[in-house]
């Protein structure tokens, strides 16, 4: 587990110890079975904190039992919210599910706002004495440049 202990007003981290993201424990735990051999030194690394990524709106489902488990563990939860319309165009990894049907995407954007955003403040609302780190749309600048030669993500 990762444990910040320097504790002070402007660090989000100071003396709390990260959540671990269960989707990655849970592959680490697949890799034990399939390779046992190796497991007792993947074994450490089974709940190491880590972002949890909702980079899609069907993984909006997995925040609020992370918020429990994180509220019942004390430990601190970290999200990544990653489901900007049409991104990643050129990047192969997620092609966005979100797509802009007008020229100034404002069809797109509502529909992120709404059905995207919207739902996972709304249950972040609910836990007020979790705090919580959000790391927003890391790769939307660096994505600004990969995707000029991609006219749906220009």
């Amino acid at each position: 587990m990762s444990h910040f202990k320097h504790a002070n007003a402007s660090n989000p981290f100071g003396g709390k110890t990260l959540f671990a993201n269960p989707h990655f424990t849970s592959e680490v735990k697949t890799a034990e079975n399939a390779y046992p051999s190796e497991a007792s030194e993947m074994k450490t690394t089974e709940h190491i904190g880590a972002a949890n990524w909702i980079d899609s709106m069907s993984k909006i489902s997995s925040v609020e039992p992370i918020l429990k488990a994180a509220q019942a563990s004390g430990e601190l939860p970290m999200f990544v919210i990653y489901d900007l319309p049409n991104r990643d165009c050129d990047a192969l990894a997620s092609n966005g599910e979100i797509l802009c049907e007008d020229s100034n995407c404002s069809n797109g954007l509502t529909k992120y706002k709404t059905q995207y955003v919207d739902k996972i403040i709304e249950i972040f609302k609910k836990y007020p004495d979790v705090p919580v780190v959000a790391i927003i749309e890391p790769d939307s600048l660096p994505n600004l440049a990969t995707n000029l030669g991609n006219p749906k993500c220009q």
